[in-house]
């Protein structure tokens, strides 16, 4: 028998195709420009290592924002932007 099927899924690599940001320069001395291709509202969240959060912001649909951390520590921080369907995750190095 020569049946051919065709499976079509969804992973999550494929969604996180779909809605993405950008973070330069990276590594930064504490001002960075965050770059977002999603369509909805969002949601960005900027934590420490130790995962307190210090920034919280809404972005709009497709947004460049300036972020401006140079008064936070050197150090790694962990970027989270999130638009109901799916979470995105990057880590930005500020160093001086």
């Amino acid at each position: 028998d020569d049946t051919c099927q065709s499976f079509n899924y969804v992973g999550i690599n494929e969604i996180n195709n779909q809605f993405s940001f950008d973070i330069s320069p990276n590594p930064s001395n504490g001002k960075f420009q965050l770059t977002t291709n999603n369509e909805q509202r969002t949601t960005m969240k900027i934590s420490n290592i130790l995962g307190e959060e210090i920034y919280k912001s809404a972005v709009r649909r497709q947004q460049q924002e300036i972020i401006d951390l140079s008064i936070h520590p050197e150090g790694t921080y962990i970027v989270t932007i999130t638009n109901g369907e799916a979470t995105v995750t990057k880590k930005i190095v500020v160093v001086r």
